[in-house]
């Protein structure tokens, strides 16, 4: 019955796993709270010189204590105690004559398949001790050479041969997600017959026989054992005129920032609706208009809305036009603001594999006269690449990439092995680029493309769009002395050329910054100026507040009963649904988050707002 819900057998099973402590769901009360006294328990410490004793730490001792502030500082003393500065020295020096650990040698063994040739090696080496830092504050001086002389423009005439497009597919829990995008790598020969037939074993021993195609993506065994995708998940494949990148992101309301993780790196949107249970996902308490909010404000402006499970009704026409109406309506709307050019529809059935690669065999839907699935995407990858700037504007691009991943146990020493997409410009093995907030300098040795089963493939040049592997070594001479490492969220830009001053650049590291905001009808109550919520911009997630609202634009009747805009600008105290408003925002935890104006970087120059668990607000820097 391929209409079930994944959770009914779970649905007494706390998803978090039982009480703890989860920020994004306190209630404002406990925010005002927990933000009055952090400062207060961090003032006990502040001579501890305990690392330990982070901002999670002490947040999650004033909860489990019920804000109470004096038994939080007995609670923090009973499990820490200061550390000498004697002591962090020596630690220091333990660390920096330390043998190779277990995960070392691991790791070692794991660079296989990015091993460089001696000489190229050697001259990564020497390109290292020519990377210096100037005197003079945010200069950056390089005389590092290229490690191949390429003809750049030849290797980019070779790439956009077959062009890239990466979708997200997302929609309400259960909606067939998963299973489409098996039938698609099925259909498509991506995925063996013998492979499918292992996961159809697999998913009748555990009493969910149609599962398996949605198996393809769910890798994890909680996700198979639940039914539900957790985190996005990533997979390549190509036909012959293009390269495809799919990101599955979860359609549960408790995965909404994976969502966003995947939102933020896709070019096209496929929505996945389910024609039996359209009215719960879309009503009010689904989490499809939520989801829609969330892509068209991370600059998803075109959709594919893929109507699934439509067997059930025989391909019924009405039930497909109903449905789309009730869409349509919503997403053409004044709040979400879709162009009708820019949605397409389309009939299908993940499970039996109807209008996905293969067009209907009969004429069960001969009223459907589009194309199928998999025609769509090749349609909107040749719109995409026909309209995308001259070779010579690509080349003279910034080069800007945000770290979604990062190999865990490569962060020691000097080197470092991180995942991500790149957002613009272009970038081979050999030259520098530094990390923000952190300013750490590397030069990159190794550079892979993903492509079928996550595999990388060693590349001469790399490019925007392109989902990456990157491999690297630090350069301690020319990095700032911080002790923060790279993050998840964190932003790598090339070192341009011999005297890079990272000042001119369009991306800074921002604590504070100004904001346009578009606020939605989720907020229940207005946001105040100092209240805590969680800002996202691609896949990071900070504590911020607004500090100053500037404007308010609010709809209101005129006298003919027309709908005009008033624009406030004094005695700003709050902001409330369905206005826009020009604010200043402000990080908490003594964060910094690289960001761009969005007229420099449409992708690093949007932020979305959460509260109480909600999807409030969305704007552009």
């Amino acid at each position: 019955d391929f209409d079930e819900d994944d959770l009914n057998d779970y649905q007494n099973e706390e998803l978090s796993g039982g009480e703890e402590f989860i920020e994004d769901e306190l209630s404002n009360e406990d925010l005002d709270l927990l933000y009055d006294l952090l400062p207060k328990l961090k003032d006990q410490f502040a001579n501890y010189n305990n690392s330990a004793i982070n901002d999670q730490v002490l947040k999650e001792t004033l909860w489990y204590n019920y804000y109470n502030l004096e038994d939080s500082i007995k609670e923090i003393k009973s499990k820490f105690k200061p550390v000498k500065k004697t002591e962090i020295e020596a630690k220091k020096i333990k660390t920096n004559f330390s043998k190779a650990s277990p995960d070392d040698i691991i790791i070692a063994a794991q660079k296989q398949a990015f091993e460089s040739e001696g000489k190229q090696i050697e001259t990564v080496n020497k390109n290292l001790s020519n990377l210096k830092i100037s005197n003079k504050k945010g200069i950056y001086k390089s005389t590092a050479p290229k490690l191949k002389n390429l003809d750049v423009r030849q290797e980019l005439i070779q790439k956009n041969l077959k062009p890239a497009l990466s979708f997200v597919v997302f929609g309400h829990v259960d909606s067939g997600k998963s299973t489409m995008i098996g039938r698609l790598l099925y259909d498509l020969k991506i995925v063996d017959s013998k492979t499918l037939h292992k996961l159809t074993l697999e998913s009748e021993r555990m009493g969910k026989s149609s599962f398996a195609l949605a198996w393809v993506m769910d890798q994890t065994s909680e996700e198979r054992t639940r039914g539900v995708t957790i985190d996005i998940v990533q997979t390549q494949f190509e036909t012959n005129d293009s390269n495809f990148t799919i990101i599955d992101s979860p359609g549960h309301k408790d995965f909404i920032p994976q969502m966003i993780n995947g939102v933020s790196q896709a070019d096209l949107g496929i929505l996945i609706i389910d024609a039996n249970n359209f009215e719960s996902g879309f009503g009010l308490n689904g989490q499809t208009r939520e989801q829609i909010l969330i892509a068209k404000n991370l600059g998803l402006d075109k959709l594919v809305i893929a109507i699934n499970k439509m067997d059930i009704f025989n391909y019924d026409q009405d039930r497909f036009q109903y449905i789309k109406e009730q869409l349509l309506t919503y997403l053409t709307n004044n709040d979400i603001g879709y162009e009708l050019s820019n949605l397409k529809f389309l009939p299908c059935s993940g499970l039996i594999g109807g209008n996905i690669v293969n067009k209907f065999t009969g004429n069960e839907a001969d009223w459907y006269q589009g194309g199928t699935l998999i025609e769509l995407l090749e349609e909107e990858n040749k719109l995409k690449h026909g309209k995308e700037d001259s070779l010579q504007a690509l080349i003279d691009e910034l080069f800007l990439m945000t770290t979604n991943d990062i190999d865990e146990g490569s962060n020691k020493g000097d080197d470092l092995t991180i995942n991500g997409r790149i957002n613009s410009g272009i970038i081979q093995p050999g030259e520098s680029i530094i990390s923000l907030p952190t300013k750490q300098v590397f030069v990159v040795e190794q550079s892979a493309i993903l492509k079928e089963n996550n595999q990388p493939i060693k590349q001469k040049l790399i490019t925007r769009g392109e989902f990456v592997t990157l491999k690297l070594k630090k350069n301690q001479a020319a990095s700032d002395p911080v002790d923060e490492t790279v993050k998840v969220g964190d932003v790598f830009v090339k070192i341009s050329n011999a005297n890079f001053d990272l000042n001119s650049i369009p991306i800074k590291n921002s604590v504070i910054f100004k904001a346009s905001l578009k606020i939605f009808e989720s907020l229940n109550r207005p946001l105040l100026i100092g209240t805590p919520f969680v800002l996202f911009r691609n896949s990071i997630a900070v504590p911020a507040k607004i500090t100053k609202i500037h404007s308010v634009l609010r709809k209101t009747l005129d006298e003919n009963g027309h709908y005009k805009n008033l624009k406030k600008t004094k005695n700003l105290k709050h902001v409330s649904s369905s206005q826009s408003a020009q604010v200043d925002i402000q990080l908490m935890d003594n964060r910094q988050l690289p960001l761009t104006r969005y007229q420099d970087n449409t992708t690093l120059g949007r932020v979305v707002i959460r509260k109480d668990g909600i999807i409030v607000s969305a704007g552009v820097v």
